[in-house]
Parts: structure tokens; C-alpha cells; sequence
């Protein structure tokens, strides 16, 4: 269930935009126990989730 490339990403852009799993839920439309349960592998996002993710991701991206 680990390395899992999509959230392996998600990581690395909070990381690099220096965002809160919080925050996260905002761009991702997810709750933030959501949120941290995916990062921590304790459950995997849905495949509508996912594709969430990949527009949170985007949007997280464009932060200055």
C-alpha cells in the first residue's frame, strides 16, 4: 500500500509550498482526517478522490 506515486506527490508539494494537511483539504475538497489518513497510509483515497487530488495538486502548485 505504500509509495504510492499520488500521494507521494501530494507530500512533496505540501512540502515544497509549505501547506497543512488543513490546508490540503481545502484544494483537495476532503476532510482534513482524510487527508492525514492517506498520508499516513492508513486508508487509500477512492478513485474520486483521487482524481481530487491531482486538481488539488494543480492548485497548490500555482501558490506563489
Amino acid at each position: 500500500m505504500k509509495n504510492d506515486r499520488l500521494i507521494e506527490d501530494l507530500r512533496s508539494v505540501m512540502k515544497e509550498k509549505n501547506v497543512s494537511p488543513y490546508g490540503v483539504a481545502r484544494f483537495v475538497e476532503a476532510a482534513p482526517k482524510s487527508i492525514s489518513r492517506w498520508l499516513n497510509y492508513e486508508n487509500r483515497p477512492t478513485l474520486i478522490y483521487r482524481k481530487s487530488i491531482q486538481r488539488g495538486i494543480k492548485r497548490i502548485e500555482r501558490l506563489p
